[in-house]
């Protein structure tokens, strides 16, 4: 229940809790404070979204499972252990996160809404060649795939430098791994809830160091880009594999999408890598990976490829 003092307020932030296609839950708006005791008494209240403009009293009559207590000037003195304070005037992100952590707390599986399985895709961006523009290629796709649909961006390099400047505490590949292994963790929720935005799309923090992606093979980054899909209602997600350690090719193997940037004078390297999938039993690989020549229109090329491509590659 969103209990605002300021009606426009309050109606844009339902309307934009709403649009969060991972959570199901129903949302009511109350000017009116005794219609909204009456509700309290009738249905229960789970989450109470309640500003400082509504009377201590009132609140405390409400007597919801949880509160979010948006405060406009300064934090209250309003106690409880459920009872979270956040100034009010901020993304409405601050407020989507602890609603989600709320859910994830009580491990209430109806909170969140069956992921119909379509056109979703782990796309990956991997070459043989260093130092050509494959973070700046990836991050372009991103961006491309978020008009489409709900994308994230992570690169598995501890080294990578992103294209914008990231955020010091942001939610990073570290905390990912660290979380996967929570079993009661649903990471598609959670990084839904803490990842930093660029326009559309949502990234991660590289790697806080090598070693942390060396502990995780192929097969369970697969399962991990996975579960993003299903839990976080994700429809892309764009993986730079540069740092998996084993199980490379397997990883390759199983995404939707394989594009590789390379440059005119790359002939060689392409060569021994197209020979190296052959040796492990890849070479169907080798023959759907998109080569990307850097030195062309490739911002051009990944629009194109997605036109193509639409319906194709399903993961």
């Amino acid at each position: 229940m969103i209990c605002d003092s300021e009606a426009v307020y309050a109606n844009r932030l339902a309307q934009w809790l709403l649009e969060k296609k991972e959570m199901n839950f129903q949302i009511h708006i109350m000017h009116d404070s005794h219609l909204a005791e009456k509700f309290s008494k009738e249905q229960g209240i789970h989450i109470l979204i309640v500003d400082d403009g509504i009377e201590k009293e009132i609140r405390e009559r409400l007597a919801p499972d949880h509160m979010i207590f948006l405060y406009r000037y300064s934090a209250s003195e309003e106690k409880g252990k459920n009872v979270r304070q956040i100034f009010k005037y901020q993304s409405a992100d601050s407020i989507f996160k602890e609603i989600l952590d709320i859910c994830m707390q009580d491990e209430d599986p109806s909170c969140f809404r069956p992921v119909k399985k379509g056109n979703r895709q782990i796309v990956a961006v991997y070459s043989p060649i260093n130092r050509i523009g494959k973070t700046t290629f990836a991050w372009e796709m991103a961006r491309v795939c978020a008009k489409r649909g709900k994308t994230l961006y992570f690169s598995t390099d501890a080294y990578t430098v992103l294209e914008v400047q990231p955020e010091e505490e942001g939610f990073s590949v570290s905390d990912l791994l660290y979380f996967a292994g929570q079993e009661s963790c649903r990471i598609g929720i959670k990084v839904s809830a803490a990842a930093p935005n660029d326009g559309r799309m949502q990234y991660l923090n590289p790697p806080v160091s090598r070693e942390d992606v060396c502990q995780a093979g192929g097969k369970e980054w697969y399962q991990i880009a996975l579960r993003i899909l299903d839990e976080g209602a994700y429809e892309y997600v764009i993986v730079e594999p540069e740092g998996i350690c084993q199980e490379l090719f397997w990883f390759l193997d199983k995404c939707g999408k394989v594009f590789a940037p390379f440059t005119a004078d790359s002939d060689l390297k392409i060569k021994r890598f197209l020979r190296d999938l052959q040796r492990t039993g890849y070479a169907n690989l080798g023959e759907r990976i998109c080569w990307i020549d850097m030195g062309k229109d490739w911002r051009r090329e990944i629009l194109e490829t997605f036109e193509r491509g639409g319906e194709d590659g399903e993961t």
